[in-house]
């Protein structure tokens, strides 16, 4: 890194944080050749109590069900012990989802079958939501706090809607037969929806992501088994976008990430080793979740541990062809510049905090003819001698 006087620029806002979305999930803002270090660190490893409950919400406390235990561990950030939380009425619990206020949505096996809602630290306001008839693969909670719920034993998904005096639940994808018509699945399991209510179903079964449109009653393939495939799937498990809309899968039974960019489909992390248990290799990867900064944790179900990918924030030096020269309406502060793998940046600091960007800054292209006005209206200090 070459030492630069600081100067302030006015630039456009280029990220947007995750918790401007709407959504309780991470969804960060990567580039295209984005990478992930393949030698994952151990978060939890207990034989037999992990299951298919793992959420980390923005504020990147991450959530675990403990199935065999029935128990919910918790790790708030840079914690290295979790919290334990159990309840009387809380029995085998499985997929789990955090809102924006805490609010803690958990599947509980017990009296067959319940999506329970918990709230940390406040009384009486914990319980059972709605009884459900089948096992919920994935819980989402949408930004109006509609419950949506895959079940793969009866293959469809439902959304329950709870601005009601009572709660009214509808079929929205699938009829309750296996099939791969374009309104049929097969085995759902991980489901994501966006703010556009938008519904993308890891639909195991078929090996495929299917996306209903909200008003639409057929679906759509996004990736997988289909006229259009474009990189094999053995039953996806788990779904989740990026800030930009780019798809991020378990791939179960290929013991693998997968995510898409503006190129197409990419093996992120477990990809040449097969099924393991080293750093570098996944066995039945169940479920996947961001924190902030872009690290990837997954619930190596098979393995019976969550693993941590960090994102290597290196990776990005951001370019963006359409970023005006003109149109300026941000002040930041550049601190250096540099080169990195040929490409040529400036790094600026943000004043969104640590977990805009790269803890605070970013690497914006440099020697692009001025791209997002970097060099249009530029200052610095003028110190008089004494």
């Amino acid at each position: 890194m070459n030492a630069l006087c600081s100067v302030i620029f006015c630039l456009p806002v280029l990220l947007v944080n995750v918790e401007g979305s709407g959504l309780s999930i991470n969804q960060p803002k990567f580039c295209s050749n984005a990478t992930w270090n393949p030698d994952a660190t151990t978060v939890a490893n207990s034989t037999g109590v992990y299951s298919h409950g793992l959420f980390v919400n923005i504020n990147n406390t991450v959530y675990v069900s403990a199935t065999s235990f029935n128990t919910i561990l918790v790790w708030l950030e840079r914690s290295t012990s979790p919290q334990l939380y159990s309840f009387a009425d809380l029995s085998g619990p499985g997929a789990i989802f955090v809102t924006v206020n805490g609010t803690v949505y958990i599947y509980n096996s017990m009296n067959s079958g319940s999506i329970y809602k918990w709230v940390p630290n406040v009384a009486g306001v914990s319980g059972v939501v709605t009884s459900v008839s089948s096992t919920c693969n994935g819980i989402f909670v949408d930004i109006q706090d509609n419950i949506y719920c895959s079940m793969s034993d009866v293959n469809k998904v439902i959304k329950i809607l709870t601005g009601h005096s009572i709660n009214i639940t509808l079929t929205i994808a699938g009829n309750g037969t296996a099939g791969s018509g374009p309104y049929l699945l097969n085995i759902p399991r991980g489901i994501f929806v966006n703010i556009n209510f938008s519904l993308y179903i890891a639909d195991c079964g078929n090996n495929r992501v299917q996306l209903l449109q909200q008003g639409y009653t057929n679906m759509t393939t996004v990736v997988g088994s289909g006229p259009n495939q474009t990189i094999r799937l053995q039953c996806p498990t788990s779904v989740v976008l990026d800030a930009d809309g780019y798809l991020f899968i378990a791939d179960y039974n290929n013991q693998r990430i997968i995510g898409s960019n503006a190129n197409n489909y990419r093996c992120i992390v477990g990809c040449t080793n097969g099924i393991g248990s080293a750093s570098n290799q996944l066995s039945q990867p169940w479920s996947l979740s961001f924190d902030s900064y872009g690290n990837i944790f997954v619930n190596d179900f098979g393995n019976s541990r969550v693993q941590k990918f960090l994102f290597i924030s290196n990776s990005c030096v951001y370019h963006e062809i359409f970023c005006s020269q003109i149109h300026l309406d941000r002040g930041l502060l550049a601190v250096g510049y540099g080169t990195d793998s040929g490409k040529d940046y400036w790094l600026v600091r943000n004043s969104m905090g640590v977990k805009w960007g790269e803890q605070g800054y970013i690497r914006m292209t440099r020697n692009k003819r001025n791209e997002c006005g970097i060099a249009t209206s530029a200052s610095y200090p003028l110190v008089p001698k004494m």
